[in-house]
């Protein structure tokens, strides 16, 4: 009720606050192991929510209604989750993030040679950057070139077998190897 100052007129107000309305678009989002970004929207009659991840290698951004949600390459060799809260005063929704183990292969085992000058190639395949390629022998060289690896052997002036190891290792450590014949 409001009176005004002179006490002679009151008028009654009434005050009608909504409910306020909050989602999100999605509860889960799940990535590779590489670098990758992902967004859902927060649906809101409100303008005061905040977002923010529990992880340091899962960001969020806040663009209006739209959350972009990017993820660090993951190097730990295995899988791992973050949650992401988006909130309001009294209530909360979660978006459950989950990044693969970062996986890897060689498309050979092997490679054998005679003894003149050769080379041949193998592909590496993966859902992540950042591998290394390494071969234990000068006589035997590499060169990548994106996932498919050269592989170049010298000519074999020693009258015996030799043996070289190339080996493909991952930023966790972990590794494939090929072993080279000539």
């Amino acid at each position: 009720t409001v009176t005004t100052e002179n006490k002679k007129e009151t008028k009654q107000i009434t005050v009608t606050q909504k409910v306020p309305i909050f989602g999100v678009s999605k509860n889960s989002l799940e990535f590779e192991g590489a670098i990758d970004s992902g967004t859902f929207t927060v649906s809101s009659n409100v303008s005061f929510w905040t977002v923010e991840s529990n992880q340091p290698w899962c960001k969020v951004l806040k663009d209006g209604d739209l959350i972009t949600v990017n993820v660090d390459e993951n190097h730990t060799g295995t899988q791992r989750s973050a949650i992401i809260s988006v909130a309001i005063p009294g209530k909360a929704e979660k978006v459950n993030v989950m990044q693969k183990v970062p996986t890897f292969s060689i498309s050979k085992q092997s490679l054998s040679f005679d003894g003149c000058v050769s080379e041949d190639n193998f592909t590496v395949t993966s859902n992540i950057t950042g591998w290394k390629v390494t071969s234990d022998q000068l006589w035997c060289s590499i060169e990548q070139l994106g996932p498919n690896i050269k592989v170049r052997v010298s000519e074999n002036l020693t009258g015996k077998n030799r043996d070289a190891t190339i080996s493909v290792i991952m930023p966790d450590g972990r590794k494939e190897e090929l072993n080279v014949k000539q």
